[in-house]
């Protein structure tokens, strides 16, 4: 069918856009295009076909158009346009996928009625063809509005949370993804808006240069160019209306990433405030260990000094030392009663040889207990430290 029409051979790239790349769904609205192709002189003979009303003497263009809905959806359209200029045949293809444009088509131009008077002439069929773009402009500008005034409204919903901000709630990482959606769209939209802009500056400066065009047939000229005219101003209103929402949406995504940062700004805050909790909490933990280990410093210490004698009463009451009698005559017995000595001796319960050597044991073996723990903890500081200054010469390289 393209090569019945003879279409332009871009026109199946700017379908393309709609299409599967590589079992993935391409984003549309982000391409945008504008291509013409003008043949008013060196007609070839093979493009002359009298039969199909086609002169040879013909313009095409091409391009595509970005239009929204109210729920942040982008809507892509590609515009394919051909003119004959001396038998005012015209031909449309539209592509699009949610088949917004081809009801806007439909109202204007009813299958089901006469529009003879909008055809019968080449200079009233360049004028239906003018109106026509005008309209589908008007479907590429009107709903921007609204889609920028959403975003303006809920980042002004935001921004009285943002600015208000309580140091004492709690802030969750919601709203800095909510602002962030809203910044995703506000940058689509404003994507879309230049392109629109872009491709609407293009038809002024195409179809002012068709008409001025030497290879233009004269006939009629006056009205071919206040045609133009009246299409380039219209044009401006377009125009006008998407850089006033090109605008809003700057201001929008400005206001955006300001509450962006104050949000960021805040939750930094309150993260800060909570480490200091943290940190008082560890505080506390640390000096309740501090008093634990001067506890356990206290019954260390403690323990060494009666460890040694512990060990020195354990090993004397045991049946490896005995005792022969003193000087009073006293001497122990199993029976635990005394031998030798009068009544006096026989009542009498201290050993002071066994005291003696208690002490001169106990003494000596707290004396080396106390020694090996020093040297044993000189030891393990000493390689402690070794290891410190081994990990932070690491840490320096």
């Amino acid at each position: 069918m393209l090569s019945y029409y003879q279409v332009m051979p871009c026109f199946p790239d700017f379908l393309y856009s709609f299409g599967p790349k590589n079992g993935e769904e391409r984003e549309s609205s982000r391409f945008s295009g504008f291509r013409t192709e003008k043949t008013l002189q060196s007609i070839k003979p093979a493009l002359v076909i009298p039969a199909l009303n086609r002169s040879g003497k013909r313009y095409q263009l091409c391009c595509t158009l970005k239009s929204t809905s109210r729920v942040w959806r982008i809507r892509s359209a590609v515009v394919y346009h051909q003119f004959d200029v001396d038998c005012g045949t015209q031909l449309w293809i539209i592509g699009d996928p949610i088949q917004g444009i081809q009801e806007l088509v439909r109202e204007h131009i009813h299958e089901k009625k006469n529009h003879k008077d909008k055809f019968d002439t080449p200079l009233q069929s360049f004028k239906t063809s003018l109106q026509m773009l005008l309209h589908y402009l008007q479907w590429a500008t009107e709903d921007w509005r609204w889609r920028v005034q959403s975003a303006e409204e809920e980042l002004q919903e935001i921004s009285y949370v943002t600015i208000s901000l309580d140091r004492h709630v709690d802030w969750d990482k919601t709203g800095m993804l909510v602002i962030q959606k809203h910044i995703d769209h506000l940058t689509d939209t404003l994507t879309c808006i230049e392109s629109n802009v872009a491709i609407t500056n293009r038809f002024q400066s195409f179809y002012t240069d068709l008409v001025d065009d030497p290879a233009w047939p004269q006939a009629d000229i006056v009205a071919y160019k206040h045609a133009v005219k009246e299409f380039v101003s219209q044009l401006g209103e377009h125009l006008y209306d998407l850089s006033m929402q090109l605008k809003r949406a700057n201001l929008a995504l400005q206001i955006g990433k300001d509450r962006k940062d104050i949000l960021i700004q805040h939750l930094s805050a309150q993260n800060a405030a909570k480490q200091e909790e943290y940190t008082k909490v560890m505080w506390r933990q640390q000096h309740k260990t501090g008093l634990d280990a001067v506890a356990m410093k206290v019954i260390t210490v403690i323990t060494l000094v009666y460890l040694p004698m512990t060990f020195v009463s354990t090993f004397f009451s045991t049946d490896v030392v005995k005792y022969q009698p003193d000087d009073s005559g006293y001497r122990p017995s199993a029976s635990g009663t005394s031998t030798g000595g009068d009544a006096a001796a026989a009542q009498e319960k201290l050993s002071r040889l066994a005291l003696e050597r208690f002490f001169e044991i106990s003494i000596p073996l707290m004396a080396v207990t106390f020694a090996c723990a020093v040297g044993w903890y000189r030891w393990e500081t000493y390689r402690i430290k070794k290891r410190v200054s081994v990990y932070e010469k690491d840490f320096e390289v």
